[in-house]
């Protein structure tokens, strides 16, 4: 689609929007831009387990498959991506967070793909907001990093904000000393193994 900027400006408070690329237009002095909407999916499941096992297979969903083997955990910190001193073959932990004062600050929430450029791109993690999704997985299919999914665990949502935190931080606690390759399996299959 081709918008002029004064439709661009009109939709800029959509949901849908997420960037936009300026195109120059031949006969035009405004010039155009094309949107590029980053869909993410929600869903709601009844169990850890079903949340898990649907977020697996949506990072699956195209061609190209998760190798267990080349995953990577990732914990919540604030200073960004650091490689922990905790390596072994194919493993690397490594630190990640906006927020200092999420309850999973300093905690392992989930595995991810380490870049040829030491950065890394997460694939699931567990999560939790006071906004509407509660505890959540989220993943990022593997093959278009623009299709997301909120797989949404549905007894959260209406939980007291202490309890959503006290439930969040026992599921934390059961990733807790488990390796990437662990918790893919875990959550691909949803059984612990």
């Amino acid at each position: 689609m081709k918008f002029s900027f004064t439709s661009l400006f009109a939709l800029v408070l959509s949901p849908c929007l997420v960037s936009a690329t300026a195109i120059p237009s031949q006969n035009l002095t405004i010039p155009e831009v094309h949107l590029v909407a980053r869909a993410e999916s929600t869903q709601q499941f009844a169990s850890y387990a079903a949340a898990s096992v649907a977020s697996a297979k949506w990072v699956n969903q195209g061609k190209t498959k998760v190798v267990p083997k080349n995953l990577v955990l990732y914990t919540r910190q604030v200073t960004g991506l650091i490689p922990d001193t905790t390596t072994s073959e194919n493993l690397t932990v490594y630190k990640y967070s906006r927020l200092k004062s999420s309850p999973a600050y300093g905690k392992v929430v989930g595995v991810g793909l380490k870049t040829a450029a030491g950065s890394v791109t997460p694939l699931v993690r567990i999560d939790m907001d006071n906004t509407g999704k509660g505890i959540h997985f989220n993943a990022v299919q593997l093959d278009n990093s623009q299709q997301k999914l909120a797989a949404v665990l549905t007894s959260t949502v209406n939980m007291t904000p202490a309890a959503r935190t006290s439930l969040y931080l026992d599921y934390l606690k059961g990733v807790e000393n488990r390796s990437a390759e662990f918790l893919w399996n875990w959550w691909s299959t949803g059984k612990v193994n």
